[in-house]
């Protein structure tokens, strides 16, 4: 069986209206959040200037590029946390900063301090993808997720807004979603692969999916963003899902590899670290430095590990050695709720094999503290 890859859709889930999304705004994707989110800040207070981690999905960026607001980049530290003082030093230069929780990582509380003493003064657009199902409140005036990455749905990300006003400029400027054709590429996508997982041999049905779901991102890559609502069945799905059942398997499946793998990778190389009863991970992430050897060999095994993410090019062009020596480590191995402890097991004997040839790695980042004593990451319960 193969392991990573686009999550399985599935349509039966729970009654209808037992998941509770009512404070929360759906659109089409990420890119629509934001870009939403944006138009509204520029349009009713005149908002045209951000401070963005320097260590980014290129996707984040797209919607500023569309806008043509003045960005600048803030560093990110090897450890996935916010080198305060570098932000410090560029705050004057803007009226709002973008945040990412990246996976479960925990800032100190000095960081978390000072960013609830700098709501008053900046606007804080915080993206909770890595930790969306995390039971704390976060800290942004603005709180963005895709939710693509946790379930399997043609098109999906929600806003959460503190203020009622902003709210409701925000559903104003969203549209009615029509970008049929491509979410009818990635059902189609979603169906062959359901049928390719039942032959596992039928290479020629694995390729039509794969350039499926190739196609759909290509195209929404080349296109204008527009501001469009989630799709009809994807909201349904959100809606009826099953997340409670989603949250226990995503963490049972992450502490067995964590029991697992920490002698292997130390723990230190985990970027995570030990979960929370408050986390739900969204992968086993780590960190190690012949990543590309170790991805390679996990594929051979029909394992498909991401990397969140490739440095974007407005990125690189800095200089910022940061972004690229993380991008050069990272890798996150699936422990989604699609797979059992027996998924996990293979995961585990096929990086042990691959360790038992190469030696294991050193720990290339070091956690202060704050690592044994987690807090939300930018605020909350």
């Amino acid at each position: 069986m193969e392991i990573g890859g686009e999550l399985k859709i599935s349509l039966a889930g729970k009654e209808r209206g037992k998941t509770s999304y009512l404070d929360h705004l759906f659109f089409s994707s990420g890119q629509a959040a934001i870009k939403a989110i944006l138009t509204s800040l520029l349009e009713e207070k005149e908002i045209d200037s951000f401070l963005l981690p320097n260590y980014l999905c290129g996707s984040i960026y797209k919607p500023f590029s569309e806008l043509d607001l003045k960005v600048e980049f803030y560093e990110v530290d090897k450890d996935l946390r916010i080198n305060l003082i570098d932000l410090k030093k560029k705050l004057r230069r803007c009226q709002a900063i973008y945040l990412v929780d990246f996976f479960n990582v925990r800032e100190p509380e000095s960081t978390i301090e000072f960013l609830r003493n700098l709501k008053s003064e900046k606007v804080l657009i915080e993206d909770r993808t890595h930790t969306f199902f995390n039971e704390d409140a976060g800290i942004g005036h603005y709180k963005l997720a895709s939710i693509r990455k946790w379930m399997g749905i043609p098109s999906g990300a929600v806003v959460k807004v503190e203020d009622e006003k902003e709210r409701a400029k925000l559903e104003e400027l969203t549209v009615p979603f029509t970008s049929y054709s491509l979410i009818g590429k990635r059902l189609y996508g979603f169906i062959l692969k359901e049928k390719y997982l039942q032959e596992p041999n039928n290479e020629p049905l694995k390729e039509i999916y794969l350039n499926l779901f190739e196609e759909a991102d290509e195209a929404v890559s080349n296109r204008t963003i527009e501001l469009e609502s989630i799709d009809a069945l994807s909201k349904i799905i959100i809606e009826t899902y099953d997340i409670t059942d989603m949250k226990k398997k995503r963490r049972d499946n992450y502490n067995f590899l964590y029991q697992s793998l920490s002698t292997v990778f130390g723990p230190s190389n985990i970027v995570s670290g030990k979960l929370t009863p408050a986390d739900t991970p969204l992968g086993f992430v780590i960190y190690v430095e012949n990543r590309d050897q170790l991805k390679k060999e996990l594929i051979k095994n029909k394992i498909y590990p991401p990397i969140h993410w490739p440095v974007p090019n407005v990125v690189k062009k800095l200089n910022m050695v940061n972004p690229l020596s993380i991008s050069s480590k990272i890798l996150t191995i699936p422990c989604d709720q699609r797979y059992s402890e027996k998924d996990m097991e293979r995961i585990v004997k096929v990086i042990k094999a691959f360790y038992s040839k190469y030696g294991k790695d050193e720990e290339l980042i070091v956690f202060d503290p704050v690592e044994d004593n987690k807090k939300s990451i930018f605020g909350g319960a």
